[in-house]
């Protein structure tokens, strides 16, 4: 019977990890955002921010689906 709590404790970690790295790459993307749009001639990196605030938002809406499965 250890062995399932085991188990349930390495997914509780690693599910905490994965948000913890999607909430990373959210706040990445915000700063990023709107460091850009701050600094003139920078588009790129307000790009830059967009695009990870997109995949990180669809990572952990693919994570959270798949994890209820």
């Amino acid at each position: 019977m250890k062995v399932n709590g085991f188990r349930r404790e390495i997914h509780e970690r690693s599910v905490k990890n994965m948000v913890g790295i999607i909430v990373l790459l959210l706040i990445l993307g915000l700063i990023f955002g709107v460091f850009g749009f701050v600094v003139k001639g920078l588009i790129w990196l307000a790009i830059i921010g967009i695009v990870l605030v997109i995949v990180s938002a669809i990572w952990g809406i693919v994570r959270r689906s798949g994890s209820r499965a």
